[in-house]
């Protein structure tokens, strides 16, 4: 007698065509970018714009695929947090929650959250959207990392148009969501070309590279003078939050139907007792855009 096979759900928020939720490998090669996850809806479509088109009730959505073999009676969870590298538990704050029926196949649209003008009154304009979606024995990790986790999904990008002659600061936060104290490394990298590509495909403009080394990291909070243009090292306790500040520069040459893209990425090592803990490192990432004018 051949034994059943075993009945399981493999639930994915995808980030690009025939996404099964590998993390290790093709999130890279197929350049996805985990803070622009095109299966989050707003009010119908693909965000493009700037937040001008998010006044109002916003109607969200999120697509899930499913890659077992049996309908998963899934929980989507929709947060927000200020513009951040990383997240946790505690400084995400809910928008909502929904449950529905994924049967195995991919892009199952969940059911539409309305995310009210109302309710959206004392938060600021620049956010980040994270959806989690899970089911009975198909749960995520806890760690809010789309690079790593196929429950999750982020939606976050800084637009800034390059209106101005000064510096412009941009203010994130660095997240540790371990309950550990964690070691944070921060640094900018440029956008590969895929990815690049595929912005231009998405805001049907044209992307100009900027200069990493005038783009500078300051910790706010303890008031330095002096200006990282690369990396930042520092400690971060349990669930701790510290706010960071980018300074971009005035981008002289860009012109209309023009950006730049640049992306912060933050990686974690948790700690215990002075000693690397064997969990894994946390990742998150977070995209600046600045357009011509």
């Amino acid at each position: 007698m051949n034994n059943p096979k075993p009945m399981y759900s493999h639930l994915v928020i995808p980030y690009y065509e025939s996404d099964t939720g590998d993390r290790l490998i093709e999130f890279s090669t197929k350049h996805a970018i985990s803070w622009l996850c095109p299966s989050i809806k707003i009010n119908g479509g693909v965000y493009t714009t700037s937040s001008e088109s998010l006044r109002g009730d916003i109607k969200i959505t999120v697509d899930v695929s499913n890659y077992g073999n049996k309908d998963a009676h899934a929980t989507l969870r929709l947060f927000w947090a200020k513009p951040s590298c990383g997240f946790s538990s505690p400084t995400l704050k809910p928008i909502a929650s929904t449950d529905f029926n994924v049967i195995p196949s991919i892009n199952n649209p969940s059911p539409e959250i309305t995310w009210k003008e109302e309710d959206r009154l004392d938060i600021p304009e620049h956010i980040c959207i994270v959806a989690v979606v899970e089911s009975f024995g198909d749960n995520a990790d806890g760690l809010f990392d789309p690079s790593s986790d196929r429950h999750y999904g982020q939606l976050n990008i800084r637009l800034m148009h390059n209106e101005s002659d000064i510096l412009q600061p941009v203010v994130i936060f660095i997240t540790n969501p371990y309950p550990n104290d964690s070691i944070a490394t921060v640094h900018l990298r440029q956008l590969s070309d895929g990815q690049l590509h595929l912005l231009e495909s998405l805001y049907n403009a044209k992307s100009v590279q900027i200069n990493l080394q005038s783009v500078h990291f300051q910790l706010i909070e303890n008031n330095q003078d002096e200006l990282s243009s690369s990396e930042l090292f520092f400690e971060l306790g349990p669930y701790e939050r510290r706010p960071c500040q980018v300074i971009v520069p005035h981008m002289h040459q860009l012109k209309e139907l023009e950006f730049a893209a640049i992306e912060i990425e933050e990686i974690l090592k948790p700690l215990s007792d002075n000693k690397e803990v064997s969990m894994k490192a946390s990742y998150g990432t977070l995209g600046i855009v600045i357009f011509g004018s």
